[in-house]
């Protein structure tokens, strides 16, 4: 799989010792799984995601958990937003 930038996150963030955080307003389930195939194991437990959730029944059918209490926050947005008043 081709990166779409030119430069290795998971090589900076070590070299720099920072932590990569991943803002998003899709389904944190979803990402792992692509992730999963960029890296390795161990550099995705790294990665600390911000973003909706799924919430999987036992009748196998799945609903989307908003992070936010309106879905349409975007959750990365009000994330940000939430962040900046630390």
């Amino acid at each position: 799989m081709r990166s779409l930038v030119p430069f290795d996150v998971g090589e900076l963030s070590i070299a720099y010792a920072t932590s990569v955080l991943l803002f998003s307003s899709g389904m944190e389930p979803i990402i792992r799984t692509v992730l999963s195939a960029t890296v390795t194991p161990e550099e995705a437990a790294e990665i600390d995601i911000i973003s909706n959730d799924v919430d999987i029944r036992s009748d196998g059918t799945w609903s989307i958990k908003y992070r936010h209490p309106t879905r349409y926050v975007s959750a990365a947005m009000a994330s940000c937003h939430e962040l900046s008043n630390l």
